[in-house]
């Protein structure tokens, strides 16, 4: 498939990542937000929003990461991450000593056993955006394969990834499921004794409504439930695209809250109907601050063969998802933050690579040779 114009940076092909992008959402008057997207604003809005960059620090860019052997798929991920400074912040509240205590404390009953990838991370934003290794005009220069936080984190990538073969080869792995992994880790690195909003809103939280088909009217004891999947997420997962050349992100989003049958036995107190046919009707009940979407990589042939999916899709930098919601009288926008895509004809084998907006809203392809 032919690489995107220039002036268009965030180019998307099938099978890749299109991850993290901030929400912006305008408060308005009279709000009809529900009471779940309030919590939830009300924890996001305590997120320092700033690039955690010190002001000694001249030249704010970003940095590349040197690749150790197949460690691509982890820098990419990484690199996507770097650039969310909601993300970074709540990060670097992880074990702070405060007056009446430990800030987020790290949870010991869920660490690996040789490290807390929550303080991993912690270290590595200090390293990427704070003054180490400048050189004498003040560039940031790339972390070196030697670098120990980077070390640690192959070392917690082994753990999750065993290396395989007499000559214990670390094998290419998928840098969304890596990128999943890192942040559930650093979730359950923290207290886990905590309300679940107060870590980072991540989750999608989705109504469920049941309407009867004979009459059209809601069949109460509708339920509200966190999106798709029990573990932590940041957004919608395995989502797939169709060929037909014009698929939009939007598109794709619709069609997983798109209505479908209803199964469950009730009865209709509208038009008295025992077990009428139902239809289930979703809409978005509580939008996370940070919203991950990742797309199918990969499908099976009429011979259940593995192919990698290579529809194309189009997306915009600003995501409106305000007519999926509940409320439609608050806007949802989210703004476009990072790409990761995997560059190669198969799935298995392949280089990761991610484009970033950075500190001044640059735009950074970053290929982490």
């Amino acid at each position: 498939m032919a690489a995107p114009p220039p002036a268009r940076v965030f180019g998307l092909r099938s099978g890749n990542r299109t991850a993290a992008t901030p929400r912006r959402r305008q408060l308005i008057a009279g709000t009809t937000r529900t009471p779940a997207q309030i919590q939830k604003d009300r924890h996001a809005v305590k997120i320092s929003n700033k690039w955690p960059i010190p002001r000694t620090r001249r030249i704010k860019e970003s940095r590349g990461i040197h690749r150790d052997g197949n460690s691509c798929y982890q820098l990419a991920s990484l690199q996507a991450l770097l650039h969310l400074r909601k993300f970074m912040n709540w990060i670097l509240t992880h074990n702070v000593q405060m007056d009446e205590g430990i800030q987020n404390p790290c949870d010991d009953g869920a660490l690996l056993a040789y490290s807390c990838v929550a303080c991993l991370i912690k270290r590595l934003i200090f390293k990427y955006w704070g003054l180490h290794k400048l050189d004498t005009a003040g560039h940031p220069v790339a972390l070196p394969t030697h670098d120990m936080d980077m070390k640690a984190m192959e070392a917690v990538a082994d753990h999750w990834y065993l290396p395989e073969g007499s000559g214990m080869i670390r094998g290419q792995q998928d840098g969304e499921d890596f990128q999943f992994k890192v942040l559930e880790a650093c979730i359950l690195s923290t207290d886990c004794h905590r309300e679940l909003d107060k870590r980072i809103p991540r989750l999608v939280q989705t109504r469920e409504t049941w309407v009867c088909r004979r009459c059209d009217h809601p069949i109460p004891n509708p339920r509200t439930y966190l999106n798709m999947h029990p573990d932590p997420e940041l957004g919608f997962l395995a989502m797939r695209i169709l060929r037909t050349g014009r698929e939009t992100i939007e598109d794709v989003i619709e069609r997983k809250l798109a209505d479908e049958p209803c199964i469950v036995t009730a009865a209709c107190p509208h038009c008295n109907q025992e077990n009428p046919p139902k239809t289930r009707q979703y809409c978005i009940e509580a939008a996370p601050e940070i919203l991950r979407i990742a797309l199918a990589v990969g499908s099976h042939d009429s011979a259940g063969n593995v192919l990698k999916e290579r529809n194309p899709v189009q997306f915009e930098q600003t995501l409106d998802l305000t007519n999926f919601q509940h409320d439609q009288n608050t806007p949802l926008r989210y703004r476009l933050s990072s790409v990761t895509l995997h560059q190669c004809e198969t799935l298995h084998v392949g280089h990761w690579v991610s484009t970033v907006q950075g500190y001044g809203k640059k735009v950074f392809a970053i290929n982490n040779h």
